[in-house]
């Protein structure tokens, strides 16, 4: 962070102010959405289901992330790695401390905006975002034992599966609707993330790395599409994305919804989880600067390419995502064509955000500031682009499609100059 201001101050700057202001834009847009969402809700109980459904998907993703990210008994470092320290206190101070403290952080923006949605039922709907929040850290930390060869794994995939049959979306579908009942879901939260801690407390250790990879690439981009295919979190990151997108589908069915309601929303849950790559490259980019300082080209080309290549990744994994939701809910591809441009901005917002505050794969504070980075920025593109669409003719088909490239083409150009003058 002292770096990213110390290079961008004005940026950083306008970044900080932009978290500070979320809680107040959520309000706003919770205050403006919330006669809407509640008269819907109210007419159209399956409608009010897909939303929770869909809301709770993202919540199970913000879980995966902050999962992943908790330090743990790594944030010590090598020399201190076997200090006589015991396992309960380096659990409750490197990884279910700062999980809160990421949890709360998160939460005041949702609770704002729910608060003039849900109204008395907000308890209830916070509950059983919490219980999804909890199940998506389960999911991550059953497929990192399942990763390291533990059987364990196996126990607490279960456990996750018995929890999500309970269904922790109900709480929230009712909510919209009015009612308030809240000791199930909190039961549900409760459970679920007793769960992770418990799936944390045992997390297998992380294998030492045994050899080296090499790897023939040529060129900026290639070395670089090379690089973020090495970053472990990107690649667990990538999966989960991928497997919530599917999974999210064939639940969404399972439930109820229907196919299109499940392929769509499944599939913008999985182009959430695909904008950690760009969000992440500016970072990773910055580490193997000194590679190219001798190149004969410009910073500010070697950034553009590089973006290129965070762009160029981030849509697989976002196309995966989409394919797999497609396959657990059969319709027409062309339905999910608003979501190419839809990502287009999601992925663009999170380059400009890494750029200004970049990304690190050992700092889970970084990694924070580059969410809430992440979050301002998508705010203020998407409410710009909320007014700015009608004004021109873009609320729809190639006119808006058009608009979203441009402005991922804007967010290209402001990445590449601010990570060009960084280096």
């Amino acid at each position: 962070m002292s770096a990213a201001f110390v290079a961008s101050p004005l940026l950083v700057g306008a970044g900080v102010l932009g978290v500070a202001m979320l809680p107040a834009v959520a309000l706003w847009f919770g205050t403006r959405l919330g006669p809407t969402l509640r008269e819907a809700a109210a007419e159209d109980a399956a409608l009010a289901r897909s939303l929770a459904l869909s809301a709770c998907l993202a919540a199970a993703l913000a879980g995966v992330a902050l999962a992943l990210i908790a330090p743990g008994v790594r944030a010590l470092g090598a020399q201190l790695a076997g200090a006589p320290v015991s396992r309960l206190s380096t659990l409750l101070g490197l990884t279910l401390v700062p999980f809160v403290f990421a949890l709360t952080f998160l939460a005041l923006p949702v609770l704002l905006f729910l608060v003039p949605v849900t109204h008395s039922a907000t308890p209830a709907a916070c509950a059983s975002l919490g219980a999804s929040v909890g199940l998506g850290a389960a999911v991550a930390e059953a497929t990192l034992a399942l990763a390291r060869r533990a059987a364990r794994g196996l126990g607490v995939a279960g456990a996750t599966a018995a929890l999500a049959a309970l269904d922790p979306a109900r709480g929230l579908a009712e909510a919209f609707q009015g009612d308030g009942a809240v000791s199930r879901p909190a039961l549900l939260a409760f459970a679920s993330l007793v769960l992770w801690f418990g799936a944390a407390a045992t997390r297998p250790a992380e294998p030492a790395v045994r050899g080296s990879a090499r790897f023939v690439a040529r060129g900026p981009f290639a070395v670089a599409i090379a690089r973020y295919g090495r970053a472990r979190q990107l690649r667990r990151q990538a999966v989960a994305s991928v497997a919530l997108a599917g999974g999210g589908a064939v639940l969404l069915r399972g439930l109820g919804s229907t196919h299109e309601v499940a392929s769509v929303f499944a599939a913008a849950t999985g182009l959430f989880g695909a904008a950690l790559v760009p969000l992440a490259a500016p970072g990773l980019d910055r580490l193997a600067g000194w590679v190219w300082r001798s190149a004969p080209r410009s910073q500010l080309a070697l950034a553009l390419c590089h973006a290129a290549a965070a762009l160029t990744a981030a849509a697989a994994v976002g196309g995966a995502a989409m394919l797999a939701a497609l396959a657990a809910a059969p319709i027409a591809p062309g339905d999910l064509a608003p979501l190419a441009a839809f990502g287009a901005v999601l992925f663009g917002a999170a380059l400009v955000a890494g750029a200004a505050v970049p990304w690190h794969a050992e700092r889970a504070t970084e990694q924070l500031a580059s969410y809430a980075a992440f979050a301002a920025v998508a705010l203020l593109l998407s409410g710009g682009l909320a007014r700015l669409a009608p004004l021109v003719g873009a609320r729809s088909g190639a006119a808006a499609a058009t608009l979203a490239a441009v402005t991922a083409f804007g967010c290209v150009l402001a990445s590449a100059a601010i990570s060009g003058r960084r280096a």
